[in-house]
Order: structure tokens, then sequence, then C-alpha cells
């Protein structure tokens, strides 16, 4: 009975940890989809008309 309490709670233990580990990437992750998404907004938002772009007078 003592051996399984000790095992179940070093068990917890090793997913407290492991947890632990994940939050930081998690946040990372979040953060590179969240930039690509804004990059995308931005992108499209600037964007001209094709035929401006082939102008003579194009920037």
């Amino acid at each position: 009975m003592i051996s399984l309490s000790i095992l179940t709670v070093l068990g917890l233990v090793l997913l407290k940890l492991s947890l632990n580990i994940l939050s930081p990437r998690q946040w990372m992750l979040r953060q590179t989809v969240s930039d690509a998404y804004m990059t995308y907004e931005r992108s499209f938002a600037e964007r001209i008309p094709f035929e401006n772009l082939l102008a003579a007078d194009s920037p």
C-alpha cells in the first residue's frame, strides 16, 4: 500500500514537471502563429492592384 502511494505521488510530480516544461513552448507557438497572422493582415491591407504594379509610374 505504501509503495502504491509513493508511486502515485512520484507520477503526479513528474506530470507537474512535464507540464511546467511545455508551458513556455505553448506561449512561443502562440506568439509565432499570431505574428504570422498579423504579417498576413498587414500585407493584405497594404496591397496594391496588379495594374498599378505594372504601370510605368509604379513605385
